[in-house]
């Protein structure tokens, strides 16, 4: 999303978006609310330095706060510019965990982001340059740490190169034919240390590619995460590694020459590993290595303020000789509607509007 406020103005923007979820599959149905999240972002500008906030609670499946930070930013003189912000937050890493859910292309993320640490309270500070972003962050432990942590800790960083559409909102589905470009690397470190000396590390290492152009979309991205534990002062670290893999690619139509797209052709391969060594429990564990081939197709009423989305997704456990479990396959067609609303009140100042970007990468 990308607000414009003036120079010296202020911005408030109230709004919020529900989608209802059903799904059908393996015998059984589903219906259930998605998400269901109002927000309020406001800013206000003195000069060239901007404060701004973001609250976002979530009504589902009990409430709670999804994102609630304070932030600052000021734009460089040749463009570009350098923010801070502090509160909880996503935590910047992957590309696909950073896309709002009211806009994702397809109605669930990658399961990728399974592995990857939930928004959490933290300090983040990025520079976005032309062609360029660097992000670094600090989080202390997440919402709902276990009692016997006594202490939980986060850092992260993102390296991302952006050659087009640089200064352009973090997207997925090209409905604006813009044109897009973006390599991202990711790092991050996060530990637990519990009562009776047990501890935990786990590193995760990702790359990211976004492209975009006259409606068509391609987005890919691979994560490797290796964990320690140990259940003690002499016990001996126990490892497991975890990976992810998603590949999706979107096709907005009509195609070129169109003023407006209303349909959005998508599809993903994902490959997701969560443990290596842990027992599986039967065929379809947590831990087992899964595949999901998904097809789907959306429908734009009014932009992502209200859309349909249908997808149908095959799941396969691949078979574990090693950890004794075989395959299985599962087959479950969602259907999703997405309504989104909101209003702005705006106090304009005698300069032009600026871009300011509230969803970037």
């Amino acid at each position: 999303m990308l607000l414009s406020a003036p120079a010296g103005g202020y911005e408030l923007t109230i709004g919020g978006f529900a989608q209802p979820e059903v799904s059908a599959g393996n015998g059984s149905a589903n219906v259930m609310l998605q998400h269901a999240r109002p927000y309020l972002i406001g800013e206000q500008r003195f000069g060239d330095l901007r404060v701004f906030l973001r609250l976002e609670p979530d009504l589902t499946p009990q409430v709670s706060l999804f994102e609630g930070y304070v932030g600052l930013e000021q734009q460089f003189e040749n463009g570009g510019s350098w923010d801070l912000l502090l509160g909880q937050t996503r935590v910047p890493f992957g590309r696909q965990s950073m896309v709002w859910e009211a806009e994702s292309q397809l109605i669930d993320k990658a399961w990728l982001t399974s592995l990857e640490p939930s928004p959490r309270v933290g300090l983040v500070a990025t520079i976005h340059a032309p062609s360029l972003q660097m992000t670094a962050g600090a989080f202390s432990g997440a919402v709902g740490s276990a009692q016997d942590v006594t202490s939980d800790g986060l850092v992260v960083g993102r390296f991302a190169v952006r050659p087009y559409g640089w200064d352009e909102p973090i997207t997925e589905s090209a409905l604006e034919g813009q044109t897009q470009l973006s390599f991202g690397v990711n790092g991050l470190e996060h530990w637990l240390n519990g009562s009776n000396y047990s501890s935990s590390s786990t590193t995760l290492l990702g790359v990211d590619v976004y492209a975009a152009f006259h409606g068509a979309s391609l987005y890919a991205e691979y994560l490797f995460g290796e964990t320690s534990t140990s259940s003690g002062f002499f016990s001996r670290n126990a490892n497991f590694h975890s990976h992810g893999i998603d590949l999706q690619v979107g096709w907005a139509l009509p195609p070129l020459g169109s003023p407006s797209r209303r349909f959005e052709i998508v599809g993903r391969y994902e490959e997701t590993l969560a443990n290596d060594t842990a027992p599986l429990a039967m065929p379809g564990d947590a831990n087992q290595d899964q595949q999901r081939y998904t097809f789907g197709l959306n429908y734009f009423h009014y932009g992502q303020r209200l859309k349909a989305q249908i997808a149908l997704t095959h799941i396969r456990w691949v078979p574990d000789v090693a950890r004794n479990t075989s395959g299985i396959h599962g087959d479950t067609l969602y259907f999703m509607l997405t309504f989104r609303s909101e209003v702005t009140i705006q106090q304009l100042a005698p300069s032009g509007p600026a871009r300011v970007p509230i969803f970037e990468d």
